[in-house]
């Protein structure tokens, strides 16, 4: 949210959301790739939702429950977590 709003208000909304996605995207290097190729998507997605609502908290807690559901989907199903 601080990096997103500070360019917001020297770029502009789209930039900023644009700017603020590589590093989301760079963090999610590693993981199985449709999380990776997925994250692209998504920090456009979030960035546009933390702009809209001016919080990341909405962002953050749906993130946080993406990765929740997926993790118990996956314990479900009889795989591991890691």
């Amino acid at each position: 949210g601080y990096m997103l709003f500070g360019l917001e208000r020297d770029l502009g909304s789209g930039y900023a959301v644009l700017i603020q996605t590589i590093p989301f995207v760079l963090m999610h290097i590693g993981k199985p790739f449709p999380e990776a190729f997925g994250s692209i998507f998504a920090g456009v997605i979030l960035g546009i939702l933390a702009i809209e609502t001016r919080t990341f908290i909405f962002g953050a807690l749906l993130h946080w429950m993406v990765a929740a559901s997926l993790d118990l989907m996956v314990i479900s199903m009889g795989g591991s977590q890691g």
